[in-house]
């Protein structure tokens, strides 16, 4: 923690921001040396003391007490946070009952009557208090040196602000959390105290029941004692000290020359807060206003007004774009967006409760939060100006049926009584019903769309659960309980026999069904079928909500793997958008291309990505979020498709715009280099997977599952068999990707099987002869086949492991026929058991069916089933051949093993064909790529065979090119070092 300036020799004393849980100020709050109390002589102005805040030396806090030391009946743990006058400790008493706590001790040498009858004073504040959005005083003393303490709730919450936008909350759910903020302050005021030092700081939030965000309001350790018994025993605050954060100070703290201050200086607190929580910025920029001398600061807080919301959010979309995208992104909307709510009438809240003059402020926190729920309601609010016309439009949002009814008849009548001289007051009066029902239609059409995101936020919470956990995961975890229940149950079984019977009956009918779809039904039929009900019938008049509930279930149904029914349903949201909207609304576009994403006609999905992408690059640029983020699935889409080279230039395409977020730019910089590595272009790869990295890992905080992601695919290139230099330190990257993913997932995660698959394949492919690489790759495939055997219903993840394994299996059966065949039987049962269920499970991920079925005919072929291996490989050939990239190195692996197979079955002929044909079709290839080597090495060996068993013909006149074709990438290899 950093020592703070001085001010005239005085030092700043600093109070814990965020005692209980975490040590760091919000985001949005101000640098945590200013988070301080502040402290100034009364020096007049231009004198050495109305320096700025920044100068002045350091000191430091003499320390005494130690983790394991007993105060009292509690046992010191860990320092949470120190301040001037204070300490705290997170501490832990284990009679009459266990409890962790938040212990506050005074500091050493602090004892002074202020001091000190502030600390008593903040033990009596909380102790009288009672309410669940305030931390509790459980219990107080006096140490054995006479220094008193108090134990609070342990609240292990994050401050206000840097909750909610962690979490992107949008302005309502800020509106309403901040309402159980002004309800705990209300609450100190009836009990006549004061906070005086409000600021998200020291506003802690953590989730309560059904993960409902709850507010605790902590810290009243400068408190104004209201009552006369309080203050008979309380020093108060001396001539010339501010006591508070300057940020969040109110007018009447900032002078020297007030007599009182009460109540209305926390209601001023709580503007600063809600201006911040809304705009992300507070009032006057915090550098600006700290460098600035004391009584200069003093005069700013006093005389000068801030700019409204809404104009320095508008600041910040023309200064700084990356902070305008960041706070936007963190409420879910844009800023154009934000700031239209907020110049409509939100921003008038904020502003009145930062009246210069109190009278002129909220009375109390209750009447801040009842406007805040006017707001909520559609109602006008007490913030507003005295205008019969704000009030006549808020009247039209909430009775537009009966105002619409009222104007036509009022228009009728006008009509009906025109006279020369009327008829121009008339007309004016048209104008004014038009402008009063446009009024109306565009506040219906904000409230609406507000309802329409409140909907989304709560449907999206469903959507990232069934992401996070998937059908095969969630079907597991049902499956494993099922069998823990039944296990539980057996135990009333006497019999040893009968008992272990009863399980084993149970778990193999539990193997007979397909957990995943057994979820996943409940997942649709349960959640999301009853919200899509209730979307026609509940909301049949409001297509807004409709759709934004339609468009969340798609999303869901597509998380599922369910692709027919998101088809369905994204088409429907994209309707009903286009029919109130239009075609070029953004969300009739967002509903656009998901539908397109998810057509089963792959060729109109590709040409529906396409023709939103151009009608989003045509209305709003290329660098605009929205465009981006479809290219960016456009990508996605054509890299599952397996169409490399299309899909590398969409990423870098993305890649080109200039104000991209930290985290999508390291993340498409990810999916780069996995494309390079894919293609075989190993340098470019291993140096963009680096600069991935490094963009990643400046992230805070860093976010694990983009680390994981690049570390597994920047382990995979540079432990690729041709770069043996580099493959000692992309086994340790790999490694580290497992740890990563077992800790942020846990070990039986489908992306933890992942994880431990791709190190044991790599592993096995660059085994150097001497065993020991293959001997660690069956030790990582063996703890997924452990972690995967205590799964009743594995995931895919698992079962591809099981795959390899058996493929492992038969790669290292024994070189004896008679030995090696009962090895080769069993790798062929578990690869075809996996297969078989994964085939069940209908997998839709194309690379995953491709990897089955070519480790399959791997097994097969080494079992000697050469025509079961062609069947296979000829799936996946055909499939690579579709995505229209014929010389992408998986097509000639696969060529390779195809041609093998075929000689196997004594069909030389068709296999010389392919392999010609492979080489004919004139890649794109370097003469030095290994893939164009081993293919041109390998059909002039099957030429040599078939011109041997000729005694002239076709053959061995291509032998001769053939011959002349592996020369020339010979030169070209031995020029580049290659072997």
């Amino acid at each position: 923690m950093p020592d703070l300036p001085t001010i005239g020799g005085d030092e700043v004393p600093r109070e814990p921001s965020m005692p209980f849980g975490r040590a760091a100020p919000g985001t949005g709050s101000p640098p945590s040396a200013a988070d301080a109390t502040v402290l100034g002589g009364d020096a007049p102005a231009g004198s050495s003391s109305a320096a700025p805040l920044s100068s002045g030396a350091p000191k430091t806090r003499i320390q005494l007490e130690k983790a394991g030391d007993m105060i009292g009946a509690f046992r010191l743990i860990k320092e949470l946070g120190a301040g001037g006058f204070g300490v705290v400790w997170l501490a832990e008493r284990k009679v009459p009952y266990e409890q962790k706590v938040a212990l506050k001790l005074i500091n050493p040498g602090m004892d002074s009557s202020s001091v000190l009858g502030r600390f008593e004073q903040e033990r009596q504040a909380l102790a009288i208090m009672n309410h669940p959005n305030v931390a509790k005083v459980l219990d107080g003393g006096v140490t054995d040196m006479g220094r008193p303490y108090f134990a609070m709730e342990y609240v292990k919450g994050e401050p206000m602000n840097e909750y909610c936008d962690s979490r992107k909350l949008d302005l309502r759910a800020r509106l309403e959390l901040f309402i159980q903020v002004c309800e705990a302050v209300q609450h100190a005021h009836t009990k006549g105290l004061i906070h005086r030092d409000l600021k998200p700081g020291n506003v802690l939030v953590a989730a309560g029941e059904g993960d409902r965000p709850i507010a605790k309001v902590i810290d009243f350790g400068i408190a104004k004692a209201l009552n006369s018994r309080m203050s008979e025993h309380t020093v108060m605050t001396e001539m010339g000290q501010m006591i508070g954060t300057p940020e969040y100070m109110s007018p009447e703290q900032a002078d020297p020359d007030a007599a009182d201050i009460d109540t209305r200086s926390d209601v001023y607190s709580l503007g600063v807060m809600l201006y911040e929580l809304l705009v992300g910025a507070l009032p006057f920029e915090p550098k600006e206003l700290r460098s600035r001398a004391y009584r200069e600061i003093q005069r700013i807080i006093r005389e000068e007004d801030p700019p409204t919301p809404s104009r320095r959010l508008s600041t910040f979309a023309t200064k700084d774009a990356g902070s305008a995208t960041k706070i936007a992104e963190a409420r879910r909307s844009r800023i154009d967006q934000i700031a239209q709510t907020l110049k409509n009438e939100l921003e008038w809240i904020p502003l009145k409760a930062m009246r210069k003059e109190r009278d002129q402020r909220y009375a109390s926190p209750n009447d801040l939060a009842a406007d805040l729920r006017n707001y909520l309601g559609g109602l006008p609010l007490v913030a507003a100006p005295e205008s019969k016309a704000y009030k006549l439009r808020k009247f039209v949002r909430r009775n537009r049926v009966l105002v619409y009814a009222a104007t036509a008849v009022a228009a009728s009548l006008a009509i009906g009584a025109v006279v020369s001289t009327a008829f121009a007051i008339a007309e004016a009066r048209q104008r004014e019903i038009a402008e009063q029902a446009a009024v109306a239609e565009r506040a219906a059409r904000e409230r609406a769309e507000q309802r329409e995101r409140d909907v989304q936020a709560v449907l999206g919470q469903q959507v990232r659960l069934t992401s996070e956990f998937g059908g095969g995961d969630t079907g597991s975890r049902m499956a494993t309980e099922l069998m823990r229940q039944i296990d539980a149950l057996s135990q009333t079984v006497a019999d040893p026999a009968e008992r272990t019977a009863m399980q084993q009956s149970f778990r193999d009918a539990l193997l007979r069904i397909n957990m995943t779809d057994v979820a996943a039904t409940l997942v649709t039929e349960i959640m999301l079928e009853r919200a899509i009900a209730r979307a026609s019938t509940e909301h049949a008049n409001d297509p807004f909500v409709r759709a934004g509930l339609i468009m969340a279930a798609g999303r869901a149904y597509q998380q599922l793997g369910r692709t027919e029914r998101a088809e369905e349903l994204f088409r429907q949201a994209r309707d009903l958008y286009g029919a109130q909207l239009g075609p070029d609304d953004r969300r009739t576009m967002l509903a656009s291309q998901w539908f397109a994403r998810v057509r089963r006609d792959r060729a109109e999905a590709e040409r529906g990505l396409r023709e939103v992408l151009a009608r989003l690059t045509a209305l709003h640029g290329e660098a605009d979020v929205d465009t981006v983020e479809c290219r960016r699935l456009l990508a996605a889409f054509l890299e599952e498709k397996g169409d490399r080279r299309a899909a590398l230039a969409e990423y870098q395409a993305v890649l080109a715009q200039p104000s991209l977020t930290p985290d999508i730019r390291s993340g498409t910089m990810s999916a780069v280099g996995d494309l390079q590595r894919a293609g075989g272009d190993l340098d470019e790869a291993i140096a963009t997977l680096r600069q991935a990295r490094t963009e990643i890992e400046r992230l805070q905080p860093v976010p694990d599952r983009l680390l994981s992601n690049v570390l597994t695919n920047l382990g995979l290139a540079l432990a690729d068999p041709s770069t043996p230099q580099s493959q000692a330190e992309g086994i340790a990257l790999l490694r580290k990707a497992i740890a990563i993913d077992s800790a942020f997932y846990g070990d039986a995660h489908p992306l933890s099987f992942d994880s431990r698959a791709n190190l044991a394949a790599t592993l096995e492919l660059i085994d150097d002869g001497s065993g020991s690489s293959i001997a660690e790759a069956i030790r990582v495939f063996d703890e997924n086949r452990r972690v995967g055997s205590s799964l009743v219903a594995p995931p895919d993840e698992h079962l591809l492991s099981l795959m390899e394994s058996a493929m492992l299996m038969a790669k290292t059966a024994p070189a004896d026929e008679a030995a090696a065949r009962p090895v080769l039987a069993d790798a062929v049962k578990l690869g075809e058991d996996a297969l078989r269920v994964a085939d069940q499970r209908r997998i839709a991920d194309a690379a995953r069916w491709r990897d089955f079925r070519k480790t399959m005919a791997f097994i097969y072929a080494r079992a000697g089933r050469f025509a079961d291996a062609e069947r296979l490989q000829r799936q996946v050939r055909d499939l690579w051949l579709a995505a229209g990239e014929p010389t992408a190195i998986p097509v000639f692996n696969i060529t390779k093993d195809l041609a093998g197979a075929l000689v196997a079955q004594g069909r030389l002929g068709e296999a010389v064909d392919l392999l010609q044909a492979m080489q004919d079709a004139k890649p794109s290839r370097a003469p030095t790529s290994d893939a164009r080597w081993v293919n041109a090495i390998m059909l002039r060996d099957l030429l040599r065979e078939q011109a041997s068993r000729e005694l002239a013909g076709p053959a061995k006149a291509r032998l001769v090119q053939q011959d002349a074709e592996v020369a020339t990438l010979r030169k070209a290899r031995d020029a580049a070092g290659l072997r």
